[in-house]
């Protein structure tokens, strides 16, 4: 056998291929190629070549061993997608119903986390929705509040972290609508306030909301009474009623002790209260750290036998804190001893902040302070008032006392405070360390006390050195008292002679003068039968009193 012959017949078993046919045919080339001229080699080595090359392309390898096994590939998983199986129903219900829980069942075979995500929307579609905060269960309670129709559905999100392709696969519930039809007004009986939670009527509602905008007229009100429903209305965009769950009637002192759990309610006194306690008291509505600032319409009517005994404690009144937008009206106190506290003490407020007292009064009793050496801020109406205002209102109490800062009205007068048409017949207002005023004991220059009457029958300051005590105020800022008027007959006691501007004095009425109509009118009082004309003489003689009392 040539040497060609040989290396071609090498080659070709080097091959490695291990198929039997694949040997035998190299081999028998090899005894053909023996027999033929070299030419003829030339010509059978191309085409060995070309077996050569096809061998090599089916994987033939040097090792003799066949490769022809497939190199396994990885597979793709991705997360499930939800299998939602049961829909949000729709339904229909009346404003204030108690609705059925939307919900949906989903499930996943892929072991991985399902989480949801409730949506709502004005239209029947799921790519236009409102993300519910916090509706993230599988089922969710829809509002009944408002009459509307609003439609819900949910996405369900299923998340697998052993996926190796997408973890997360997501699938979105059907639409479900949910209308609330407006509550009927048919056969209720209430009652129809305004935002300061005036009494405009009493409507008996057999004509449902048409009797309601035809009595109340067009604006905002606010609904009362045992049988008035609780929701809110709309009547075209002109009138709006706020349910009754926006004004609480207060019948008894439980309801008056509940004040203190909403201290941004609206509240309306039914009844007179006669307060049983014990202990150290009444415990003050308010405090610095939690002030009311609701609306407390007395609706023209008192509460008795207030006391309270807190020595320690800053902040007193039947109101510890009244702070913004606080507003107390149309209220009587009647004081049964004495209202006792720290420092900032009043017998309706002993804080008024960004607040208003109208047309109320306190009467009866004493405002005192603890005679320590941090006390004062002592009024029979407010101990100090801070931007706000005390107006058409008094006090006949029978003794104000404090360290410092005491007055018939109200100690301390600061900020941008008004008191305006108010009188103070309080018998004796005493401080120890001056400030001592009818009306206020200090009155800032920004603030004013005007039209107002200090008929005390006495002021006593009992420091070694008196400091600032006058008829109407103790100490006012240039121009923040005038024209008030002052009981001719008051007497001031002090244990030395102090400044006492003439501004501050008022102008002299003697008491019978006092006791005249005409005489309030000069000061701009108005007189009538409702809150913007609240004052009335009484008949049988005296000083005013408010419409509500006659």
């Amino acid at each position: 056998m040539s040497k060609s012959v040989q290396a071609m017949k090498c080659s070709l078993y080097g091959i490695g291929c291990a198929g039997y046919r694949i040997s035998h045919f190299a081999t028998r080339l090899a005894q053909m190629v023996s027999k033929t001229n070299m030419a003829q080699i030339r010509s059978f080595s191309m085409l060995t070549g070309l077996v050569f090359a096809v061998f090599a392309f089916m994987g033939c390898g040097s090792s003799g061993k066949s490769s022809s096994a497939q190199q396994k590939q990885t597979e793709i998983i991705n997360a499930q997608v939800p299998v939602i199986s049961a829909q949000p129903i729709s339904a229909v219900y009346t404003q204030g119903d108690t609705a059925n829980a939307l919900a949906v069942t989903a499930s996943v075979s892929d072991n991985g986390t399902l989480t949801y995500q409730w949506y709502k929307t004005s239209s029947n579609e799921t790519t236009d929705g409102v993300l519910i905060d916090g509706a993230t269960s599988n089922s969710y309670m829809p509002s009944t509040d408002t009459a509307e129709t609003t439609y819900y559905y949910v996405v369900v999100t299923n998340t697998n972290n052993n996926a190796t392709g997408e973890k997360t696969a997501a699938a979105i519930s059907q639409t479900t609508e949910i209308i609330v039809n407006a509550l009927p007004l048919n056969n209720y009986v209430v009652k129809c306030y305004d935002a300061d939670l005036n009494k405009i009527a009493t409507v008996d509602a057999i004509e449902g909301e048409i009797a309601l905008e035809n009595i109340c007229g067009v604006g905002d009100w606010y609904l009362a009474g045992a049988n008035a429903p609780s929701v809110n209305y709309n009547l075209d965009g002109d009138v709006s009623f706020y349910g009754a769950a926006n004004v609480i009637e207060i019948t008894d002192q439980s309801e008056l002790e509940a004040v203190r759990n909403n201290l941004s309610g609206k509240y309306i006194l039914m009844n007179d209260i006669a307060l049983e306690l014990s202990g150290s008291g009444w415990t003050p509505i308010g405090t610095d750290s939690a002030r009311f600032t609701g609306v407390f319409n007395g609706g023209g009517h008192k509460i008795t036998s207030l006391w309270i005994s807190r020595s320690s404690t800053n902040y007193v009144g039947l109101f510890g804190y009244i702070g913004a937008g606080g507003r107390v009206k149309n209220l009587g106190v009647d004081i049964n001893g004495a209202v006792i506290g720290a420092k900032y003490v009043g017998g309706i407020a002993g804080y008024l902040l960004s607040g208003e007292i109208i047309n109320s009064y306190v009467a009866g009793g004493t405002v005192r302070d603890n005679d320590a050496s941090s006390g004062g801020y002592i009024g029979a109406i407010a101990g100090q008032i801070q931007n706000s205002n005390i107006t058409n209102s008094y006090a006949v109490n029978s003794l104000v006392k404090g360290r410092l800062y005491a007055g018939g009205i109200a100690g301390y007068t600061n900020g941008s405070s008004f008191i305006t048409k108010c009188y103070s017949a309080v018998d004796t207002v005493e401080t120890t360390s001056g400030y001592n005023g009818g009306i206020s004991g200090y009155i800032n220059s920004a603030s004013a006390v005007t039209n107002s009457t200090a008929i005390n029958h006495a002021l006593i300051e009992v420091a070694t050195t008196s400091r600032y005590i006058n008829r109407v105020a103790g100490y006012a800022g240039t121009g923040a008292a005038s024209n008030n008027y002052a009981l001719d007959s008051m007497t001031i006691t002090t244990s030395t002679s102090g400044p006492r501007a003439e501004s501050n004095a008022g102008m002299s009425k003697t008491n019978t003068e006092l006791q005249t109509q005409l005489t309030y009118e000069e000061l701009g009082w108005s007189f009538g039968n409702d809150d913007s004309h609240p004052w009335v003489m009484p008949e049988n003689g005296g000083y005013p009193i408010l419409y509500w009392q006659k």
